[in-house]
Parts: structure tokens; C-alpha cells; sequence
């Protein structure tokens, strides 16, 4: 496995490695020998793929557990609340009991390690040894019980971090393997740095205390992200209810009358309401989780320049179990930006926080942000990818040492905080109009991907064949799922140049003998979108200047809800200033989408050779037909166009 690995990645291989294998995978996956075989097979230089069997299977519920007795009793307590901490957040439920067929075994091995889902073993073991005590470490090792692999080893790491392959450990290269397609299903969900099965930082590293990295993130400000064990992320808990609890709310009949908003879903122990990611909260995920408003957080204005900070700043510095979360908005067209003033104190750990501070500035308020701790906050302002922004302060141990409790003024303070400023600028055209270029705004847009992977099958022999092999085919799959990106856009009377939106055909020329008055867009008194008639001071050229702002930007695409077959996708903008906008106060724009035809299957029959003289039929079922739904007709037997045009 290491050889076929180094192979792989490129790197010349070291005599005396295999004295290394210590037999755990990833750091504490123990491989059943079936899936030791496939994952060989995995590395070779050959196109050998995966068999047709997943390499990880379900549970049925509820899971059967059983201690093997070398745990003390607050070990077991310790064990029990990690699966009760599973089942708070999932329909997983775990009991003790040791007449099941199949059953997790909890054993106090060396270190913690676990098999991959449900190997049918009478006794599956789960060690939790030394070290491993913590909640979100015996999770994460319950997570590998029920089917997680690392987060790290999904196909589409690359696009989120770099491996250092020549910092790893002699004969550790093969823990940093990539699983195929056909080995994951990730059921939508997006790569999650913030995942508590995700590697740290300094996995397998040649010398932890150094400055050796072999896991770095793409981006810089997520370094203290990943390996985090505090807790399982949302996303952890998403999968999990998507793979094993996703009928429960139709069995009971139960259906949202809304969507769920910022990719919450729907709550299977709840089926009345959304699943909302951490610091939002409501029946559809559509306000900010209100259950420590009252000591912080809450929805900020961008508009207005603020400053957030947390509670006891600067002293006497901030408790264990403070949860703030403030949604930090701005209008369209604009994005927001934070950056740290004053001391910062925050615990944490060189390499991973504790204690953190969490800036959520992507498309994706769901996704885990850049986390902040130590004394070390970014030396520059976060800029929000869209016009919105998440800042989350979560603390889980005491900031303070205290000799005595009866005077607290005599503790000292280990951590005071945070304190940040926050405001907002332009992009896109969107706002003031501005001579030259602007920086384009973003949007968060769906799309459909495709995950392909090989398959090796055996082929069915005719019933008179001698011998039980007619040989092994390699079949190729894919999976289309909903993938999304941000787009860069520009608004009315900008056009998108190198991810600058720059001012197309308009020109406003100042008077050069005044240039001390006032520009377009800087009276107070005029919200920054929506522009005053042209001063005295400019001249429009074009009349393009006095048309831009009267439309607001267009909405992201909405999903297409085919894959094939023919479908339609819609945006659509709102008039800045109702009645100058001419008849319609809203505009829709369509696209196509899903261009390529379905396939019906037809039953074929094929001739292939039996053996070295004679030839037979074979029937199989193959794509052959193609078609498109009501509304579109097919073209040149390749494309689905609208009826209407």
C-alpha cells in the first residue's frame, strides 16, 4: 500500500519503510481485509477501481453496543455521552445490549481506532485508549463506526488543500490516500473544513513541534480549522441524518410549507421545523439563533460603521459557554468587511482553536469560517464574499485562573477577547458610481456536476462455460449532484473584465474649476444605492450613468430541477425607484438547462465470443433511446430545445 501510494504521489521509495506500518489506516481506521484488498487495488498504476460493493455499509437502527470491560466506570460514562451526543442530533440511536447478532464492542486499546461502517462482525471494536477521552474525539471515532471516512480523503480535497507530501513521516504516505467516486457518496454535502473527521494540520508530520505542515488549506485563514475535536460541525450532523434518517419525516407525513433557508434542512426529531447551521435559528433557518441575544449578538447594519466585541472585554475577560453570533448585513451590491482592533486574546492552540472567534465570509453562511485565537488575529480587514457576513464567539473552557473565588477582582485574566470594527464598500458598479473600476461583487449559484468513477465487474459466463471466469470489464459510472460556485457579476453599465467590473461607454467629466464640491452619491442624506439626478458638477456623456441604478442586481439562478430532458432556470431584479422604471417594476430573464436528452433503455441482444471458435447471445438492457419532457423537442438527436423557442 505505501509503495503503490508513493508510486502515485511521485516519491522515490525508501528502503525499510514496511517496519514502519504499524497496521492502522488514517491515523485510527482498522480495515477489514476485504477493504485492505480493494483499496490496493485502488493504487495500482492500472485502471483497477472498486467492486461493486460499497466499502462501507449501514447499521440498521437502533446500533447495538457492548463494553468488553476494560473501561472504569467514568470512562464508560465518558463513552455513553458521545453516543448520546450522536443521538441529540440524529435519529441514530445506540442501546447497550448484548444479545445482538452484530454489536459495537468498546475496548480500551492503544489509541483510538475504529472499522468503517457495518462489517458484520459479531463483535465490531471500537478502541478508546489513552488520549482519546474527549467528546469530540470518541464521536469522531463513533462516526467511522457508522460509515464516515475522513473528510480528507473525498475526491475533491484538492480543490480545498494542498498535501506536503515531502513532510510526511517515512512509511506514513499511504494515510493520505484519496478514495474514488464509487467508494463516497456524499449526498450533496460540501467539502467541510471545519468537519471533525478532517486531519490537522500536522497529521503524520517528520516533526510535530516544528513548522512542518502536511496538510495545508487553500486558504490561508482556514489553517486552525481543520483537526478541530470539539464538536461535530453541522454539515457532520447533515450527512449523517441525510444517509440514515431521511424518511423519517415522510413516514410521519409531515412536510415544510417553506423552504430551509442558509442550507438548513429538514429536522428529523423535529419534523415541523429546519435544521439550521450553527448561529442561525427560526422554523426555516431565516433569523439569527436568538438564545443569547440578550447577552450578544444579533443583526448588524452595514451601512452604519459599528464595532462588536465580546462579553467582559477587555476584562474581566470572557467565561466558559459564551455564544455570540452576530449576521452582519449589507444592501446588494456591496460587501462587508471586519477587521480586529485593540488587544486580542482568545485561547487556542498553536495549531487548532479552542476558544475561537469565527468570521463566516463565504457565499455560504453554513460553511465553517476562518477561526481565530491565541494572540494572533489577521494584521487585515475580512472581506465578505457576498453582502453578507457571519462572526461567531464560542468559548468552551474558563478564561480566567482564580485562587479564590470569593474575590474574583484577584483572577487572573488568561484571555480578554475580541474587539472588531465593521463596514461596508461598493463592488460591482452596484453603488456610487466611481470613474475606473470596481472589485466584481459575488453570488453563490447552483450547477450540476458530474462525479465519475470506473467500475470492475465480472462478466456472466453462458451456462455451459467450464470455468467459473469469462473475464472483468471496467464499466465507467458517473453521478450528477448539485454543486455550487461563486460568480463574479457587475451591475448595469459594467461590464466583467479580469474580476473588475469597469465602466462600459459612460463618461462623466468633472468641472475643473470647482473640485472641492461634492461628488454623486456622498450626501448622507442619499442611501448609497440609489444615485441623485446628475450635479451641476458632471456632465453625463452617456446615458447610461442615470439608467444603472435604477434596476437592483439580479438574484442568483434558481436550481434546475432536471438533469436531463429539457428545463428552464430564472433569475430575476427589482426596480431601485418604483415608476422610473417604465411599465414593469420586475424583470425575468430564462435560461436553459438539462440540454441533453434522457435515455430510454432497449433490449438488446449482442454477439460475444464464448471461446476461441464459437460465438453466443447475450441480452442486455443499454441507453439507447433518447427523449425530452412536455415542452421540449429534440435537435440533431443531441440537444432538448423549448417548443416556444
Amino acid at each position: 500500500m505505501q509503495r503503490r501510494t508513493e508510486e502515485r504521489m511521485d516519491v522515490p521509495h525508501m528502503r525499510g519503510e514496511e517496519g514502519r506500518i504499524d497496521g492502522i489506516y488514517e491515523s485510527d481506521i482498522m480495515l477489514t481485509t476485504w477493504q485492505a484488498s480493494q483499496i490496493v487495488q485502488d493504487l495500482s498504476r492500472r485502471p483497477k477501481r472498486k467492486l461493486a460493493e460499497p466499502l462501507a455499509k449501514r447499521w440498521a437502527l437502533p446500533i447495538p453496543y457492548i463494553f468488553d470491560g476494560t473501561h472504569s466506570r467514568a470512562e464508560m460514562y465518558k463513552i455513553r455521552q458521545a453516543l448520546a451526543y450522536w443521538s441529540e442530533l440524529t435519529c441514530i440511536n445506540f442501546q447497550d445490549n448484548r444479545s445482538a447478532e452484530h454489536r459495537l464492542m468498546f475496548t480500551r486499546g492503544r489509541g483510538c481506532w475504529s472499522y468503517v461502517g457495518y462489517t458484520r462482525q459479531v463483535n465490531q471494536t471500537v478502541s478508546i485508549g489513552d488520549g482519546c477521552q474527549s467528546n469530540g474525539t470518541i464521536a469522531h471515532e463513533v462516526g467511522h463506526a457508522i460509515g464516515f471516512w475522513h473528510e480528507q480523503s473525498r475526491p475533491d480535497r484538492d480543490n480545498y488543500i494542498l498535501i506536503h507530501k515531502h513532510n510526511v513521516t517515512a512509511g506514513k504516505l499511504y494515510n493520505f490516500d484519496k478514495r474514488t467516486w464509487g467508494e463516497i457518496v456524499t449526498l450533496n454535502i460540501p467539502y467541510d473544513l471545519g468537519s471533525d473527521m478532517h486531519y490537522g494540520s500536522k497529521f503524520y508530520a517528520k516533526d510535530a513541534n516544528s513548522s512542518y505542515t502536511t496538510v495545508e488549506t487553500r486558504d490561508p485563514l482556514m489553517l486552525r480549522v481543520i483537526g478541530q475535536r470539539q464538536e461535530l460541525s453541522f454539515f457532520d450532523v447533515k450527512l449523517a441524518n441525510k444517509a440514515y434518517c431521511e424518511d423519517v419525516c415522510k413516514k410521519a407525513g409531515i412536510q415544510l410549507q417553506e423552504p430551509c433557508q442558509r442550507d438548513g434542512y429538514q429536522d428529523p426529531l423535529d419534523c415541523r421545523r429546519c435544521r439550521c447551521p450553527d448561529g442561525f435559528g427560526g422554523r426555516y433557518c431565516e433569523s439569527v439563533d436568538g438564545r443569547f441575544i440578550a447577552l450578544c449578538g444579533g443583526v448588524l447594519d452595514a451601512r452604519y460603521n459599528g464595532t462588536i466585541y465580546s462579553p467582559g472585554y477587555p476584562a474581566p475577560g470572557y467565561r466558559p459557554g459564551v455564544q455570540c453570533s452576530w449576521l452582519i448585513k449589507a444592501p446588494s451590491g456591496s460587501r462587508v468587511y471586519l477587521r480586529f482592533v485593540s488587544d486580542f486574546g482568545v485561547a487556542g492552540h498553536v495549531d487548532v482553536c479552542k476558544d475561537y472567534v469565527e468570521v463566516r465570509y463565504n457565499s455560504s453562511l453554513a460553511l465553517t469560517g476562518a477561526r481565530f485565537c491565541c494572540n494572533d488575529p489577521p494584521r487585515y480587514a475580512i472581506r465578505s464574499e457576498t453582502n453578507e457576513m457571519m462572526v461567531l464567539f464560542r468559548s468552551f473552557n474558563d478564561s480566567r485562573v482564580c485562587d479564590d473565588t470569593k474575590y474574583p477582582w484577584k483572577c487572573k485574566i488568561l484571555s480578554k477577547g475580541f474587539k472588531a470594527v465593521f463596514y461596508m464598500e461598493s463592488c460591482g458598479g452596484c453603488g456610487r458610481y466611481r470613474g475606473g473600476r470596481q472589485p466584481a461583487c459575488s453570488r453563490r449559484v447552483a450547477y450540476v456536476c458530474a462525479q465519475m468513477w470506473q467500475e470492475k465487474v465480472k462478466m456472466d459466463c453462458p451456462e455451459w462455460w467450464y470455468t467459473g471466469s469469462c473475464g472483468i470489464r471496467h464499466i465507467p459510472r458517473v453521478r450528477y449532484v448539485t454543486c455550487h460556485k461563486d460568480q463574479p457579476y457587475c451591475c448595469d453599465g459594467f461590464t466583467l473584465q479580469s474580476g473588475f467590473c469597469v465602466a462600459s461607454q459612460v463618461q462623466a467629466v468633472k468641472r475643473s474649476h470647482d473640485s472641492n464640491r461634492k461628488r454623486l452619491g456622498t450626501d448622507k442624506s442619499t442611501p448609497y444605492w440609489r444615485s441623485p439626478s446628475p450635479s451641476p458638477e458632471y456632465r453625463v456623456i452617456s446615458s447610461t450613468v442615470a439608467s444603472a441604478p435604477l434596476w437592483m442586481p439580479w438574484s442568483e439562478w434558481n436550481s434546475c430541477s432536471r438533469r436531463c430532458g429539457g428545463d428552464v432556470v430564472r433569475r430575476v431584479r427589482r426596480c431601485a425607484r418604483p415608476g422610473s422604471c417604465g411599465k414593469r417594476n420586475l424583470q425575468i430573464e430564462r435560461q436553459p438547462c438539462a440540454t441533453k436528452p434522457c435515455y430510454k433503455k432497449c433490449r438488446i441482444t449482442k454477439k460475444i465470443l464464448c471461446d476461441l471458435w464459437t460465438t453466443c447471445t447475450r441480452t442486455v438492457y443499454e441507453l439507447c433511446k433518447p427523449y425530452c419532457h412536455i415542452g421540449f423537442v429534440l435537435e440533431n438527436d443531441r440537444y432538448c430545445v423549448a417548443t416556444g423557442g
